[in-house]
Order: C-alpha cells, then sequence, then structure tokens
C-alpha cells in the first residue's frame, strides 16, 4: 500500500471491479513503452492480480474466462530479456568470509605467496622474500576464478593501507583479469604513492571483457635483504559488475 503504512495489507490494485476491455490488449491503437529488463520481472509480477475475479464488473463466468485470457495474453506481451543482457552484481564482504577467494600462489617467492585471510576482519598483508634479487615484499595478492567466464564491467576493491618503506620502485597496487592465459584487464597505481588511510576504494571500469579469473593486489612496501619493509595492508570488500550470467 502506498504511503507506506503500519495497518498496510494486500490488496487488489481497483477499489471496487472495473469495467471488461473490449479489445483485446495488442489492438490498435498501441502504445509503445520502454522498460529496464531488471523491472519486466516485477511488471508481470504486477499484472499477475489481473487475474483476481474481484478485479471485473461481470458475473458472467464466460466473460470471466475471456477476460482472464486476454490478461494472459497482456502478461506475454511483456517478454523476458535476453539473460546475456541483463546486469548482475557480485559483491565480496571479506569481514563475514573469505567469499571463496583465495591466495595467488607466486614460484618465485618464499613462501610462494602472501598475504592472509582472518576471519571477521579480512585478507591481510604479509612479507614474502625474493632470493634473485635480494627482497623482502609485503603485501596481499588473491584470486578468484569463474566457471563459466563471466562478463565484466567493473572491478573494485576497498582496504585499509599504511605504507611500509619502498626501496624499490615498480611495484603497483592492482586489479587484473585474465581470459585463459590472456591478460585482459589491467589497472594500477604506484604502490609508493598511493592514497593511504582507511576505507580507500580502487576500480577498473570498462566496457563487457569476458574474464574467468580476477585478481587483487595490495602491495605496502619492499626491502634489501630479509628486513621486513613493514607497513600494512587489509583488503576488506570487493565489488564485481557484469552483464550476462553471474557465477559470484
Amino acid at each position: 500500500m502506498y504511503p507506506d503504512s503500519l495497518y498496510a495489507t494486500s490488496r487488489g490494485s481497483f477499489l471496487r471491479p472495473v469495467p471488461l476491455p473490449q479489445n483485446d490488449p495488442d489492438v490498435p491503437p498501441t502504445v509503445s513503452v520502454s522498460l529496464a529488463c531488471e523491472w519486466l520481472p516485477v511488471v508481470r509480477g504486477a499484472l499477475q492480480q489481473l487475474l483476481l475475479q474481484s478485479t471485473w464488473k461481470t458475473d458472467d463466468p464466460a466473460e470471466l474466462l475471456k477476460v482472464q485470457g486476454q490478461v494472459s495474453n497482456l502478461i506475454d506481451l511483456f517478454q523476458e530479456c535476453d539473460p546475456s543482457t541483463l546486469p548482475f552484481a557480485c559483491d565480496y564482504d571479506y569481514l563475514s568470509s573469505e567469499a571463496s577467494w583465495g591466495l595467488l600462489h607466486d614460484s618465485n617467492v618464499s613462501p610462494d605467496f602472501y598475504g592472509e585471510y582472518i576471519a571477521g576482519a579480512g585478507w591481510f598483508a604479509t612479507d614474502t622474500h625474493y632470493s634473485v634479487p635480494n627482497i623482502e615484499l609485503r603485501g596481499c595478492y588473491i584470486q578468484k576464478t569463474f566457471s563459466p567466464s563471466i562478463s565484466v564491467t567493473k572491478i573494485g576493491m576497498t582496504y585499509d593501507v599504511s605504507n611500509g618503506s619502498f626501496v624499490y620502485p615498480g611495484y603497483t597496487t592492482y586489479v587484473q583479469a585474465f581470459n585463459g592465459v590472456s591478460l585482459v584487464i589491467d589497472d594500477e597505481i604506484d604502490a609508493h604513492t598511493q592514497p593511504q588511510g582507511s576505507n580507500i576504494t580502487f576500480e577498473w571500469l570498462g566496457s563487457p571483457t569476458v574474464v574467468d579469473k580476477v585478481v587483487l593486489a595490495l602491495f605496502v612496501g619492499n626491502a634489501a635483504g630479509s628486513t621486513s619493509p613493514g607497513g600494512s595492508g587489509n583488503i576488506k570488500q570487493a565489488e564485481i559488475l557484469g552483464v550476462g550470467t553471474s557465477t559470484c
């Protein structure tokens, strides 16, 4: 009921029965209306109430059956959109769970990953070591795979970060996505000069791109030898928007 009320109850749209239409719903003159695809199921559902016997001002069973058939034809005029054109949103709250994300392993470092998940807190930066060159790196490097592939228009993450030392240039915080072995999305910022603080957001936006793996990387520092660069990072949320079938 509109406006909302504590005493609202479900009821039909009409206070009293309405006269029966004289023609089928697609008989001219007609009017064209454009609807967002995500609203079509709602409209179709709302039109179902026209099947209620109480809607129509008639006591004739034949006339009632006829108009109910016309209502069915009316509903059928609102064809559902092709699923491949519908938008989807995948929201990942790492404060609740790791949301089926995992660490991305790198054979060039020891241990062969950086980052750890702490239940109820998110993904946190940890140290790892490159032997050649002799570098200690601190960051968080996570991934999620999708099967079947998805078509994305946005990939973003929200995190807290406080940089440690940066002895070596060239390290970036980034969003990447792959289709097979091909890198198809690569958006990055210089980790040495990245904004710091709480609830920092970083995102890629673009035209629909088919991907089967998304990688999020947050780097907070590097140092020579085996000395930790310090710094802290915590990826708390991620968001993926796209079109078509979602495999969140």
